[in-house]
């Protein structure tokens, strides 16, 4: 029976984060478990905890595996051995892999790397792992004269390695008997193969073929951001068979070499690979064909090996490319390639979706009923997927499909981690469609409080999504909800939210992805005005009550919002850009600008200047709350800087939060809590007329 608003709970800020949240859930190859992660939030102790659990597909009855620290990146071993990336809470080494044979006790852990490992793959009875090589590292420091950076210029220490697994239960079994003496004999079965490169690169992703014993590494030229389109690709053919034995047997003589063939596959620069077919013969590509920037979209290219005749390391190969998403027009987010086909999740407009696409093109869109995946899934050989599902009026749970043919599926939700909030009050989630300034139809959602009233005015509160590349889902409720802004405790206390899937955001294609191109600021304060005259003559909303908040591409637009537009009561801007020229010359992503060149060239500083919310400095005179952190490297703390003293300087009240050693995002529990907490507070104030106080 559903309960009357009066009965339902308003759930506090702390209630939102301290709830446990599912993610990344993992099928075994036979489908009967799923391995999962939850996550939960200490408060108290101010650190996440990242727990690993084992769910029964047929029973639903549910198995933790591992306790305290961190649980990442699961990885089936087989149907009953699974391996996990763990950060141990006494642990000062990053993270390691363990394995946990027949899903019982505490795992064994294979690697013991300084520094940790990044990530790692299934490879020939071990696990093929990328992490930093900290030796060389050490010795590329020792090579300088003094403690500087070689700004852009430094030399990358990624490495790829290879372990055996049996082999290391031996190593740590022996090195627990042996005496401390005796221990120095022993050798670690894990093997540095980065040499077989011949020069440094920054090793980005790895992906292996058992079928045909093959290495593929994505990699570019350097670590930073801005050389993510100067890509180099390799296949590496190799026996870790006879290269184990020879190495351990070696006594320092050993000739890698001798057991594995490089090949460096001439791409087209920006290229990747993103998967290789189950029985090694094909590989699928990620590629830009028209231009390798930020607001265009990639297809999907096959890659036949068998048609190369073992040239490999051939000149033209994208003349052997065959596009399979040329009628897509969408981004493909997560791609599985499973005996059962080529699978990849794409945002549509407001949801997730899965589609199975063909190798000659066709696209089939699965029906999964009412709950959509949030990015990622995995699937199986024989068709059967899980996913993290969220709806409308459900939260992410844990989802298993049983195929009943090519694109309907029987979907049951298996956990239920969530069903204490059953009686929680977040309001009624819809979506909303009206017409921007220039003709463009825009899309977006509003949250309303339960006892909506039409005939009321309620202030209006916008919650603009990062990006550009990214989209607002119509979710019962999405992370950026619990992390970072307080909507619904702001929607039950009278107060309406709404969000727009502005010009450039995912979904929608490549004309709309792009359609913003130059016009950035400009566009979305278009796209933002206009729903609020949508709302306004819609009869509910009080026009003298409107706000607008939002992080990183969303903070720029809400900065922008307040800077140039004079129909906000308060904005508050997180990690918002300033001014494009500055991003550009400071940013470690300037190449991801939704403007067509750099600002040096002849005619672009004007616009540069205009899309930019501190050319708005003659006329804001909105109160705007400044969050950023203090290590930010994506825009950095000038921006906030700049906009503080410049609406100082005018006497617009507008206060400024800088985060202590935090970057781009926020990723501490207390942390999480200050920063919904200082929205509130500001919101509170602007909108419902509340005192204005930072303190508790």
């Amino acid at each position: 029976m559903t309960k009357s608003v009066d009965d339902k709970y308003n759930p506090t800020i702390i209630d939102l984060l301290s709830i446990p949240k599912v993610a990344s859930g993992i099928l075994n190859p036979d489908a009967n478990k799923i391995a999962y992660l939850l996550i939960y939030e200490d408060l108290e102790n101010n650190k996440t905890i990242v727990r690993c659990n084992i769910i029964d597909t047929a029973t639903s009855d549910i198995q933790q595996l591992t306790d305290n620290g961190w649980a990442l990146g699961i990885t089936w071993i087989n149907n009953k051995d699974l391996a996990l990336r763990r950060l141990l809470p006494s642990s000062s080494n990053g993270f390691q892999i363990f394995i946990y044979k027949n899903l019982v006790g505490e795992g064994v852990q294979i690697t013991d790397h300084i520094g940790g490992v990044n990530s790692y793959f299934n490879f020939k009875d071990g696990f093929v792992f990328q992490a930093s090589d900290k030796e060389k590292a050490h010795q590329n420091e020792e090579k300088k004269f003094g403690n500087y950076t070689h700004f852009e210029e430094e030399e990358s220490t990624s490495a790829f390695y290879y372990v055996h697994i049996e082999k290391s239960i031996e190593f740590l079994t022996k090195s627990l008997s042996k005496l401390s003496s005796k221990k120095k004999n022993l050798v670690r079965p894990v093997i540095n193969l980065t040499s077989l490169l011949g020069k440094p690169y920054s090793i980005n992703s790895i992906l292996v073929s058992e079928e045909t014993s093959s290495i593929y590494l994505n990699c570019t030229s350097k670590d930073e951001l801005y050389y993510s389109n100067d890509t180099f690709t390799f296949k590496i053919d190799i026996d870790t068979e006879s290269m184990m034995e020879e190495y351990l047997s070696s006594n320092d003589q050993f000739d890698l070499t001798k057991h594995a063939k490089v090949y460096k596959l001439k791409l087209p620069k920006g290229a990747v690979i993103e998967q290789v077919s189950p029985d090694g013969k094909k590989l699928l590509i990620s590629y830009k064909e028209r231009e390798l920037k930020q607001y265009v979209l990639s297809d999907l290219w096959l890659l036949d090996l068998t048609k190369l005749n073992g040239k490999f390391d051939q000149e033209n190969l994208k003349d052997q490319f065959v596009c399979i998403t040329r009628d897509f027009d969408r981004v493909p987010i997560n791609i599985v390639w499973a005996k059962a086909g080529i699978f990849v999740s794409f945002a549509d407009e407001s949801t997730f979706r899965i589609a199975k696409i063909s190798e000659s093109g066709k696209i089939s869109k699965l029906d999964l009923g009412k709950a959509f995946p949030r990015f990622y899934f995995s699937v199986t050989d024989n068709g059967y997927i899980t996913f993290n599902g969220i709806s409308s009026t459900s939260h992410k749970e844990i989802y298993f499909g049983k195929p009943k043919n090519e694109t309907d599926y029987e979907l049951t939700q298996v956990t239920h981690h969530m069903k204490n909030t059953d009686d929680w009050d977040f309001g009624t989630v819809e979506s909303i469609r009206w017409k921007s300034k220039d003709g463009l139809e825009i899309q977006g959602i509003i949250r309303k409080p339960s006892d909506f009233d039409p005939k009321k005015k309620y202030p209006l509160l916008f919650l603009i999504h990062g990006g550009p590349s990214a989209t607002s889902l119509i979710a019962l409720v999405e992370d950026d909800e619990i992390y970072y802004y307080p909507t619904i405790q702001l929607c039950n206390k009278g107060v309406i939210i709404a969000k727009v899937n502005y010009r450039g955001s995912m979904g929608k294609g490549q004309e709309f992805h792009e359609i913003g191109v130059d016009n950035v600021g400009i566009g979305d304060q278009w796209d933002v005005e206009s729903c609020i005259d949508h709302l306004v003559s819609l009869g509910f909303i009080d026009e003298t009550k409107i706000g607008c908040m939002g992080w990183s591409q969303g903070g720029f637009i809400s900065a922008f919002l307040g800077m140039h537009s004079s129909k906000f009561a308060a904005v508050s801007v997180g990690a918002g850009v300033s001014s494009w020229y500055t991003y550009f010359i400071t940013s470690d992503l300037r190449h991801s600008l939704n403007i067509s060149g750099h600002p040096f060239e002849p005619g672009k500083m004007e616009i540069y200047r205009k899309t930019a919310p501190i050319s708005g400095i003659a006329t804001a005179n909105t109160p705007m709350m400044l969050i950023h952190g203090e290590n930010d490297q994506r825009i950095g703390l000038t921006s906030a800087m700049e906009l503080y003293r410049a609406l100082k300087e005018k006497g617009v009240p507008t206060e400024l939060f800088i985060f202590k050693g935090k970057g781009h995002g926020i990723d501490t529990p207390k942390e999480h809590y200050a920063c919904i907490m200082l929205n509130y507070r500001w919101f509170g104030h602007y909108l419902l007329g509340e005192e204005l106080t930072f303190s508790k």
